[in-house]
């Protein structure tokens, strides 16, 4: 058992928190490789939820200044810079979730990728409210996997 931050909120309505959620890893014994298991809603190589991301992008996308996104999303207190958070744009140049037909415009396509998410919440979910249905999809979306090495024939499947 490893431990890995996580930060965000829990709920799109609760406050930004800085959580130790518990992985497990597990070796191959054929191959050795080594392949950890977390929760749903973590990403690989993000300290930020997958909810947190999805709550963050759809809020910038409906009219918030980023300097309030991150303090709705974050754990941390804004200090120095605050006409942007590099996050936002991070996130939008490189969704971890597989969006199809992008816009150029950041936030536009920030918008696309919470609408996208959106579409992934559970039918049941008795609100129409964007920022609450992208953080419910986020958690249900699978994430982008990583590119496959093709110089290293142990991530070959066949």
């Amino acid at each position: 058992m490893r431990t890995r931050d996580l930060w965000g909120p829990r709920a799109p309505s609760a406050p930004p928190t800085l959580d130790e959620v518990r992985v497990r890893r597990f070796r191959c014994v054929h191959c050795f490789a080594v392949c950890t298991v977390v929760p749903r809603g973590l990403l690989r190589r993000h300290l930020y939820s997958a909810g947190a991301i999805a709550l963050a992008l759809s809020l910038w996308s409906m009219g918030l200044a980023a300097a309030a996104v991150r303090a709705r999303v974050s754990p941390w207190p804004v200090r120095g810079h605050t006409r942007g958070w590099r996050s936002l744009h991070r996130w939008t140049d490189r969704p971890r979730w597989p969006v199809p037909g992008l816009p150029p415009e950041r936030i536009a396509r920030a918008a696309r990728i919470a609408g996208w998410l959106a579409a992934h919440a559970i039918a049941s979910t008795a609100t129409a409210d964007l920022p609450i249905l992208a953080f419910a999809g986020a958690q249900l979306a699978r994430g982008r996997a990583p590119p496959l090495d093709p110089q290293n024939p142990a991530h070959h499947r066949g």
